[in-house]
């Protein structure tokens, strides 16, 4: 009698749970509707920034209208003159950055910080005809594969590398962003465009004078975009371009994105202090570039 075969070893079983653990039922997990997922939210403690991102920029609000106005004269001076322009005010983000963002290795950082800037700007010039930008990219790829061999020769056990690398990256998109006011100058009402958002820029930072003021300080940003649309729609009415309704797109995003990116870095210590502040406030300058060239492309044309 030939003895029965089996079949292969099936999967092992897996451990029973403890009796201490308590397992629901999947069925009998309860269903939330969308007023009692808000009621939910709306229980939660509002989250409380320090106290130092309620303190006025004394030094960071002179910094981003003195940048705004530089650049929008910049832009009606000439390709030349306001790619220096921007070179500058990257080479003055990188240099406070580090200390801005709360950054674990500032020096390195700024290196590669500043390395870009000269890339960026290399690329652009690089690029005799239009589009003006497309070896930014390659110069930009550059700068990341900078960022990560800095990390591996850091020498100081590499705390807080995660940290590090994300604030690195967030410094080479501000400074590639602000590299996008160069091709603008080669389009129609290309400087009239750049410094109605200058301008807008300029006038948002009215807004955070007010930011002790606990009942007003809610209504920060829509102030400061509308202060931002009337400037920037006022300085298009002046000067004869572009229309007052692009303008006032323009002026309206690009104050609030000023606005809110200061905020942003409010809460960071380093933020406060005097080299942070100028860097802050450049950046919040450099920032919307990217921005004012999707509207152009997109809208003003």
């Amino acid at each position: 009698m030939s003895a029965e075969r089996s079949g292969p070893p099936g999967p092992p079983e897996p451990p029973p749970a403890p009796d201490t653990v308590q397992v629901m039922d999947t069925g009998a997990q309860p269903f939330l509707t969308r007023a009692a997922r808000r009621a939910a939210l709306e229980s939660r403690p509002d989250v409380e920034l320090p106290p130092i991102a309620h303190v006025t920029r004394v030094i960071g609000i002179p910094a981003t209208v003195i940048g705004a106005l530089l650049i929008a004269v910049s832009a009606f001076a000439g390709e030349t003159v306001l790619a220096m322009a921007v070179l500058l005010g990257s080479l003055v983000i990188a240099w406070g950055w580090p200390r801005a963002a709360g950054l674990p290795s500032p020096k390195g950082s700024s290196s590669v910080l500043a390395l870009t800037s000269l890339l960026l700007v290399g690329s652009f010039f690089a690029a005799e005809t239009s589009p003006y930008l497309r070896w930014s990219s390659a110069a930009l790829a550059l700068g990341l594969i900078a960022m990560f061999v800095q990390q591996l020769l850091r020498r100081d056990g590499r705390p807080r590398l995660a940290e590090s690398v994300m604030g690195t990256a967030l410094g080479l998109v501000v400074i590639a962003s602000g590299m996008a006011y160069l091709p603008l100058i080669h389009v129609q009402n290309g400087p009239e465009i750049i410094a109605c958002a200058m301008v807008a820029i300029a006038a948002g930072t009215s807004a955070d004078l007010l930011v002790r003021n606990a009942l007003i300080r809610p209504w920060l940003l829509p102030l400061s975009m509308v202060v931002g649309g009337l400037a920037s729609t006022l300085l298009s009415v002046i000067i004869g371009a572009p229309d007052i309704p692009p303008a006032a797109l323009v002026g309206v995003c690009c104050a609030a994105l000023g606005h809110a990116f200061r905020r942003l870095l409010a809460p960071e210590a380093g933020s406060f202090s005097s080299q942070g502040q100028i860097a802050t406030g450049l950046a919040s300058v450099a920032l919307p570039g990217a921005l004012l060239w999707a509207l152009y492309e997109l809208v003003v044309r």
